[in-house]
């Protein structure tokens, strides 16, 4: 089951160790889109998980962090906003 996020919330992906601010407009999927849907947070959809579907710009740092540890993603020495933003577009290259 795949699901469109309508009301933020937060959650972890399957298989992901630690929550994170799952944001609107993210296609998500599993059972963290049953449940969204059960609590009205997603409405259910046929679109592909995609990483397109996150706008990083309006995450925090945390956020950013905790989606690369989700995501598997090194993010090497960044620290700063951009820096972290660049590894992750990068990694899904």
């Amino acid at each position: 089951m795949r699901a469109k996020v309508i009301q933020a919330f937060p959650g972890a992906p399957d298989g992901a160790i630690h929550p994170r601010q799952i944001e609107v407009g993210e296609v998500i999927e599993g059972d963290l889109a049953r449940v969204a849907v059960d609590q009205k947070w997603a409405e259910e959809t046929d679109e592909e998980v995609s990483d397109d579907s996150v706008d990083f710009a309006e995450m925090t740092v945390d956020q950013l962090r905790a989606y690369a540890v989700d995501h598997d993603i090194d993010l090497g020495t960044a620290t700063k906003k951009a820096a972290i933003i660049s590894a992750i577009k990068k990694a899904a290259e």
